[in-house]
């Protein structure tokens, strides 16, 4: 499964290829501040809930999200989202010391 974010807050292009249900996994993000992770988050949350409002790059008249089964559309004045986007859940699945290696 992938996720494809192009012209959002400070992301021009991004792709990052996300664990399958099958095997599960956990994804980190790592980068110098103002480089695009929580906007990379507020892609997901959106993609999710649709509780949080995104915007278009200062330079794009629109951006895009795609990925999870769905797609999101940003323009300045809505966020426009379409497909059946599905999360499997981690709850359950693993102990915090399957996660964290001290």
């Amino acid at each position: 499964m992938e996720l494809e974010i192009n012209d959002i807050g400070v992301i021009k292009h991004f792709e990052i290829e996300l664990p399958d249900d099958k095997d599960g996994g956990v994804c980190v993000l790592v980068g110098a501040n103002g480089t695009g992770k929580t906007t990379a988050l507020d892609c997901v949350d959106a993609m999710t809930t649709a509780n949080t409002k995104l915007v278009p790059r200062d330079t794009a008249k629109k951006g895009s999200v795609e990925g999870l089964g769905g797609s999101l559309n940003v323009t300045a004045s809505r966020n426009t989202r379409s497909g059946e986007v599905e999360v499997p859940s981690l709850a359950g699945r693993f102990e915090l010391d399957d996660l964290v290696t001290p």
